[in-house]
């Protein structure tokens, strides 16, 4: 359909060339990531790994990632965000600087108030909680957000649409996951207006968790943002972005 494709691998929470595992126990993301990558290089497919960008940063690379939990950090998911920015603008994504500023943001910090997927399974005396950050920009941002296989329609600010702050009320650590608190978790399919850019660009995001926390970001520097978790979504995929036609 003439329509350009960017595969983004993500990082593991396990670094590359490292030997963090118990004997016995084998963990294979970055070896398939790897073996990926080759066969999209070989195909002519664009890529972004954004595992040369997280290992060469953080002079301590467990600190993009929770604890508790395999997911990264919100701060993670704006380091991302802020690598991959540059690359979309040869897609017609373009990114205002201001949003790529930590400063343009006010992070709030909920101390000890997350306890991930892992952590649950272990129990809070193994390796503690994790503390986990509420990013909110500090100018004015209008949003609509649309999940229709779950009813949800929200409209209004950053926090308003796209975060949902009642995942963090009341604090309760093996039943609840903040996490969620960004994009309210994964869905089939979810449509994004950014109100406040008309002009920008159009994009399709074939997501999974890792996305939760991206996702709002990643709206900032488009006009439309769709999102398909394609372990959810039932419907024609070729046939879903076609009719929407996106630039990327």
């Amino acid at each position: 359909h003439g329509i350009p494709l960017l595969y983004v691998n993500a990082p593991q929470k396990i670094p590359r060339n490292s030997d963090l595992l118990p004997a016995g126990v084998t963990e294979y993301g970055n070896e398939v990531g790897d073996r990926l990558l080759e066969v999209l290089q070989a195909r002519g497919v664009s890529a972004l790994d954004l595992r040369d960008a997280f290992e060469g940063v953080k002079e301590n690379y467990a600190d993009w990632f929770f604890v508790t939990d395999h997911h990264w950090k919100p701060s993670a998911a704006f380091f991302a965000y802020q690598t991959l920015a540059p690359v979309l603008e040869a897609y017609g994504i373009h990114t205002e600087e201001r949003w790529l500023d930590r400063n343009s943001y006010e992070i709030t910090t909920y101390e000890d108030w997350f306890l991930g997927s892992q952590g649950k399974r272990v129990g809070s005396f193994y390796a503690g909680v994790d503390d986990i950050e509420l990013w909110q920009p500090k100018e004015e941002t209008s949003f609509t957000y649309d999940v229709d296989a779950y009813g949800i329609h929200r409209s209004g600010s950053w926090t308003e649409s796209l975060l949902f702050p009642e995942r963090l009320e009341p604090k309760d650590w093996f039943g609840g996951n903040p996490y969620t608190l960004y994009s309210g978790g994964d869905y089939p399919l979810a449509t994004i207006v950014n109100q406040n850019n008309p002009e920008g660009g159009d994009l399709v995001l074939i997501r999974d968790s890792f996305a939760c926390a991206l996702t709002p970001f990643l709206a900032q520097s488009c006009h439309t943002l769709t999102t398909i978790d394609l372990r959810y979504f039932t419907g024609d995929l070729e046939a879903t972005i076609a009719d929407l036609d996106p630039d990327l």
